[in-house]
């Protein structure tokens, strides 16, 4: 393993802490936009350094999740118990990804 993949999946695994634990957040204070800003700046990091460490499907997952929480940041979508619930398993399966990627059981791409 060289060390921009191995630096990925020490800083991806880092980041997906810092995701469960906005998102918890959110969840006791939904209209908190500092939480939603949190949010999504983990979500865009895993991104970018995803996709530049080479593993897209991590970058494409994230863009995904991405591009509902800039939903949220423009006023076009509201935080609710859905939102949040979703975006706990979308984290779980996001972890699953990473981990399958450094040789742990694969995951179901099927979220």
């Amino acid at each position: 393993m060289n060390s921009l993949t191995e630096t990925f999946k020490d800083e991806a695994l880092e980041l997906i802490q810092e995701l469960e634990a906005a998102l918890l957040e959110l969840e006791e204070s939904p209209e908190d936009s500092n939480q939603v800003d949190r949010v999504f700046r983990v979500l865009h990091t895993l991104k970018g350094s995803g996709g530049l460490a080479g593993f897209d499907n991590v970058a494409g997952f994230c863009h995904e999740a991405e591009t509902v929480f800039e939903q949220v940041r423009s006023g076009e979508r509201k935080v609710d118990e859905e939102l949040v619930s979703l975006t706990l398993s979308a984290q779980d399966h996001l972890k699953g990804m990473i981990l399958s990627e450094f040789g742990a059981d694969t995951v179901d791409d099927e979220l």
